[in-house]
């Protein structure tokens, strides 16, 4: 196990969930997304394009 984790990491192999993606305008909700628990992975707030 220990040598599988170490060979990824070496070979960034790693891979983040990510579980809501949100607009920056929507900044509120997304604190409330985080607040209430309900994100099950990385939740990303994206500035304007």
């Amino acid at each position: 196990m220990l040598s599988t984790v170490a060979r990824d990491a070496v070979h960034l192999v790693f891979t983040v969930p990510v579980d809501a993606e949100y607009p920056l305008e929507q900044a509120p909700e997304t604190h409330r997304h985080l607040e209430d628990r309900r994100n099950l992975g990385k939740v990303m707030l994206r500035p304007q394009a």
